[in-house]
């Protein structure tokens, strides 16, 4: 037989309803193995690396015998505040002492099996499982599944021993081949999928069909689609191996997501505002129209066509950001000897990992400390002051020379003095913070994770201060942390009070036996924050990646509506300006608040008047598009909530709506048989 009759063979038998069944029911079947061995295999390990949280065990483990007073003196404590702190910690019982001892100890084997689930979770394996799973079983229903197979083997077999024996610079190349090869071949897939899902007899499904078809031969789109391919294939290899492991997870997270969006949303701007201005054109628009096929009709298929391709972009680059993210976490942290082993002995978790696992790998919430009301009075009545005192100035200054007072500038300058005395903690004194709307913590019974940062003069890395931590109903704890270093450090779930608040008091300085630091420290506005989990990063990731697609849909939808009545040049121009304001709303907005619109004689610049309510008007158009964030807060661990992914629908989907129809009514108004294009 010839090689070509053999490979006609081979193609026939792939195309077969058998093989296919035969094929797709061996993926099951291997999926399935797959998750029984690993669940198999989680199980043993979280029942050999689970802790007794029982306070019985934990008294006998620690040889601390039963408290005489059950009670003991926990009034005593919970009631020190400020300086009556050091007092009442004197004065404590040793069954007082005892109990925060092994409350402490309880809430540490808390956290060990809070990280036990999270170390032995199955839902990261069975995404990874899943979604190889669902890329095959496409590729062979697309009857490829021989085709694939002899690519991945050619894959592995130039891929593998660049991994397995090459130099590091080899090595680099290696993981850039796998990855580019995987991600391209997932692509095809995908794409000869959609094709297959529009194929249906529809006038609409055939315009989005032809959409597709153009998107892979236009020269345009293959630039965009091989560059994010590239892209993303290439950011595993640029990480730094020596940076700690959360710093690597954060950095690929950033540019990764943002990278994909970005260039998805140039090449969806692009293909919508090309795939209607070229037809035109080109007149090939007039065949179009000659069919049965209303104006909508015609706009609704273009913009199918256009978000399909987006979503099989969204669809590949999402699946690659997941997958190396997991590989990443199952890599040792800082401090680590392997994932979630402490290089340290008696160690339960390095700071790098527990940052990882509750900050970056998460989907938390979190709150900062409350500002008392004698505070927030206190702001008011400085405002009111400053303001009548400037105003007062400027009526008496006869000659000009006092500017008129700006409100904004005034509130924001005194807010920020009173809220950084607020923040700030003089040599061996105590100051009280109150954390407030803690209620679901306390219910969900998960650690919190208490995040800090310290500044002091200079703010220089080498200098270590010691900061004194009480919370009552807990034993005291005296730190020594770098300046302007974030730091984490977990906490009991225990220490919240019925009312969902939480009371700390911070020292200066090691005041108990008062050794005090050179100056008084402080923290900004954000330095101070307890958070704790409510969802997993797999979940919020998910609902990230959703929000990315309806936001490349909207845009999708300005691009297709330019382009209904606007040559190619003019159109990209709209719908580029459209995305760039969308983008930047919010820094816009705030941009405003330093924005001056009087000059120092209190006359009103009418020109700057006239940018400033323009750029707020457009600020608030687009502010709810731009303060959807998803990647920032996929960055930071933050949790993207299913009502924001609602609003997201409802927001973004109306706006969708009104402007397709506005493209199907000025389409169906065209004077098509005498357009140009030009």
């Amino acid at each position: 037989m010839k090689p070509m009759d053999w490979l006609r063979s081979l193609d026939r038998l792939q195309q077969s309803l058998g093989f296919k069944i035969v094929a797709s029911s061996a993926i099951l079947l291997v999926a399935v193995g797959l998750l029984i061995a690993y669940a198999v295999d989680s199980a043993k390990r979280a029942e050999e690396l689970r802790v007794s949280e029982s306070i019985a065990d934990i008294r006998r483990d620690a040889n601390i015998p039963e408290p005489a007073t059950p009670d003991g003196a926990k009034s005593a404590a919970e009631g020190a505040s400020g300086g009556q702190t050091g007092a009442a910690i004197k004065d404590a019982t040793a069954d007082e002492a005892a109990k925060a001892f092994v409350e402490k100890l309880a809430a540490e084997r808390r956290f060990i099996n809070d990280l036990v689930s999270r170390q032995t979770s199955l839902a990261g394996f069975a995404g990874i499982v899943g979604t190889t799973t669902a890329i095959a079983l496409a590729v062979v229903w697309l009857g490829l599944g021989l085709t694939y197979l002899a690519l991945a083997s050619l894959a592995a077999g130039v891929a593998w021993p660049m991994l397995a024996f090459g130099s590091p610079g080899v090595q680099t190349v290696g993981v850039f081949t796998a990855g580019a090869i995987a991600l391209a071949s997932s692509f095809a897939a995908l794409i000869r999928l959609l094709g297959a899902a529009l194929s249906p007899a529809s006038p609409t499904l055939a315009v989005a069909r032809n959409v597709v078809s153009e998107a892979v031969r236009m020269n345009i789109s293959l630039v965009f689609i091989v560059a994010l391919i590239a892209v993303l294939a290439l950011l595993p290899t640029l990480l730094d191996p020596n940076t700690p492991l959360r710093y690597r997870v954060q950095a690929f997270l950033q540019y990764s997501s943002a990278g994909t969006f970005f260039l998805a949303a140039l090449l969806v701007l692009f293909l919508s505002c090309a795939t209607v201005a070229f037809e035109q054109r080109d007149k090939i628009i007039w065949q179009t129209m000659t069919k049965p096929i209303s104006a909508w009709q015609f706009v609704l298929g273009k913009w199918l066509g256009v978000v399909g391709v987006a979503g099989v972009l969204m669809a590949v680059c999402s699946s690659g950001i997941f997958l190396f993210t997991e590989y990443l976490r199952r890599q040792p942290a800082q401090g680590e000897v392997a994932a979630f082993v402490p290089r340290e002995q008696g160690q339960v978790v390095t700071e790098d990992r527990a940052a990882l696992e509750y900050q970056i790998l998460a989907g938390r919430t979190a709150t900062g400390p409350t500002i008392d009301a004698a505070t927030e009075e206190l702001i008011g009545q400085e405002i009111r002051t400053r303001y009548e005192r400037a105003l007062k100035e400027h009526e008496e200054a006869v000659d000009g020379s006092v500017p008129a007072p700006d409100l904004r500038k005034i509130t924001k300058d005194v807010e920020a003095e009173k809220l950084a005395a607020f923040f700030a903690i003089p040599r061996l004194e105590w100051r009280t913070y109150t954390f407030e709307g803690l209620e679901d913590a306390r219910a969900l019974g998960r650690p919190l994770t208490f995040r800090y940062r310290v500044n002091a003069g200079g703010n220089m890395p080498t200098d270590l201060y010691r900061v004194s931590f009480y919370i009552p109903g807990s034993i005291p704890i005296v730190r020594e942390v770098h300046l302007a270093q974030t730091i984490t450090q977990p906490i009991s779930h225990s220490v919240i009070a019925e009312d969902g608040k939480l009371t700390m008091q911070i020292g200066n300085g090691d005041v108990e036996r008062q050794q005090g630091n050179p100056e008084t420290i402080s923290f900004p506005p954000d330095g101070l924050e307890i958070s704790y989990v409510v969802s997993s990063f797999h979940g919020n990731f998910v609902r990230v990646a959703l929000i990315m697609l309806l936001k490349l849909a909207f845009l999708a939808m300005i691009g297709v509506c330019a382009s209904t009545f606007l040559a190619f040049p003019v159109a990209c121009l709209v719908a580029f300006g459209v995305f760039m304001c969308a983008e930047s709303a919010s820094f816009l907005l705030s941009s405003l608040e330093n924005f001056r619109i009087q000059d120092h004689e209190g006359h009103v610049i009418w020109w700057a008047w006239a940018v400033d309510i323009l750029a707020t008007q457009i600020g608030r158009i687009f502010r709810f598009y731009s303060e959807l964030s998803p990647t920032g807060k996929l960055v930071q661990g933050m949790l993207v909530p299913w009502s924001l992914v609602g609003q997201a629908v409802a927001v973004l989907g109306a706006l969708t709506a009104v402007l397709g129809i506005t493209g199907g009514v000025i389409f169906r108004n065209r004077e098509l048989a005498i357009y140009s294009g030009h």
